[in-house]
Parts: structure tokens; C-alpha cells; sequence
């Protein structure tokens, strides 16, 4: 089975998406899941990366990035003590990246299931987790970073065992009274219309956010559809941006 990732120069997500093997060589970005047919078809089709949740996609290496200066003694320690193997990378620019290569895993769980592993060795609070959703990207090893023109290069390795996580399956939704829905659900829709200027992006994000809370949606779905919001403003946030952005909403 052909599994292909999506390339890219930039952070914005503009053009349409460049499908390739794993190793496809001079761009900057990957995407943090490979896709196997079905969904690469589907991604042809539509010509953009959004829309993948209940899309099978395929890992087998978890891609982490320690954004925060401050958290990186204490994930490095906390990864050493699991005593699996991986590859530390300093990123061109602060915190670090880890690879850690998995026993593959192929469907429509893999998001959840390895957030799940990262919440259960007490990660997830100390690493970027909007990395980890279907059509998210991911610096590659090479790639000279915009701001500070350092290149991401290899750091150190850690022995250990060939990592396998369970594939998990996401509890059921929690359904809210049909009244109670169409209203919230109303109030989400109508913040995703309104257009704001730079320096109300951030607020309106946060509203954006917060009503789609309110109406019942994952925070999966809630994040794609903000990036939508954004790629349809008039001076759109670049994906780096934004994705700090959304790192604090919870």
C-alpha cells in the first residue's frame, strides 16, 4: 500500500497540496501523518488538506515539538525514563523536536491514539498539541528556519525499545437538547462569517473558539474550521502564527 504526505515551502497554506512519498527532498515542511489512498484521493479531489477527520491516515514515527525553552530538561527526562528509542533535533529556532519511530499503526483512530499515549506518559501538557490533527505539518530535518536562518539539524539519539502504542477508539459524543444546539450552533457559524483586522484576530479566534465549545463540536473540527476562517481574511495569519494562536485555547 502507497502511503504519500504532504509537502510544503511555506507555512501558509496556499496552492494546492504537493502529495509525495516519505523523504521527498527541498521542502520545508511535511505533514505530520502519511495518507494511504483513500485519503490521499480524497485530498486530490478536494484540493486542500482540511475536512480529514474519520479519514484514515497511517504513523509510524510520533513527530513532537517542544515549543517552550522552559519545558525541554523536563521532557527529555521524562522520555529517557520510558526507555524507547528516538532522535532529538534542535529546530533552527527555540525548544527541540523529538522523532520517535512507532510499530505502524493505519486508520481512522491514530490522531486520538497517540494523544492519548502522550496524556498517559504526561507529555501532552509540555508539547505543541495542535501538532497532532490530520493535516497538520511538521519542520523536516534540513529546513532552514524564516526568522532565524539555522537549519533544523540532528541533536542526540536515545536507545531503546521500538515504541507500540495502542490503537484506541474515542468515546462516544455527548449529544446536547436539539434547542440548546441549534442556538449555540448558530452563534459558532455566525462568528465564522465575520471578517476582523489584525489586531482583533486573536480575540475572535478565542470567541470562535469558545462558541464552538459551546455548540458541541471536537476541538479537531473546531481548529480546522478556524484555519478556514483565517485563509478567508484579507491579511490571513501565517500557519506558525496562527498555530500559537491556537495552542492557547483549551
Amino acid at each position: 500500500m502507497e502511503i504519500l504526505y504532504e509537502y510544503r515551502k511555506e507555512t501558509v497554506r496556499a496552492g494546492l497540496p504537493i502529495l509525495g512519498s516519505v523523504g521527498l527532498a527541498n521542502y520545508t515542511f511535511r505533514s505530520v501523518f502519511g495518507y494511504p489512498t483513500e485519503t490521499a484521493n480524497f485530498i486530490k479531489d478536494n484540493g486542500h488538506t482540511r475536512d480529514l477527520r474519520g479519514k484514515p491516515v497511517y504513523c509510524d514515527e510520533i513527530l513532537i515539538d517542544v515549543d517552550e525553552d522552559s519545558n525541554v530538561d523536563l521532557v527529555i527526562e521524562k522520555v529517557k525514563a520510558l526507555k524507547i528509542g528516538c532522535d532529538v533535533y534542535f529546530t533552527g529556532n527555540r525548544g527541540i523536536h523529538i522523532h520517535v519511530p512507532i510499530v505502524p499503526i493505519l486508520g481512522t483512530n491514530v490522531p486520538y491514539s497517540v494523544t492519548q499515549w502522550l496524556k498517559a506518559v504526561e507529555l501532552w501538557e509540555l508539547v505543541d498539541q495542535s501538532t497532532f490533527t490530520p493535516g497538520s505539518i511538521f519542520r523536516c530535518e534540513g529546513a532552514t528556519h524564516s526568522k532565524t536562518g539555522a537549519e533544523k539539524e540532528w541533536a542526540d539519539s536515545f536507545e531503546g525499545e521500538l515504541l507500540k502504542i495502542e490503537c484506541l477508539a474515542p468515546p462516544p459524543v455527548v449529544t446536547v437538547p436539539r434547542e440548546q444546539c441549534m442556538e449555540s450552533t448558530e452563534r459558532y457559524f455566525r462568528n465564522l462569517m465575520r471578517k476582523v483586522g489584525v489586531g482583533g484576530r486573536h480575540p475572535h479566534m478565542f470567541i470562535i473558539w469558545k462558541s464552538g465549545v459551546d455548540a458541541g463540536f471536537d476541538d479537531e473540527t473546531i481548529k480546522e474550521s478556524i484555519k478556514v476562517w483565517n485563509s478567508q481574511q484579507d491579511r490571513p495569519h501565517d500557519e506558525e502564527s496562527l498555530q500559537k494562536s491556537l495552542r492557547t485555547f483549551k
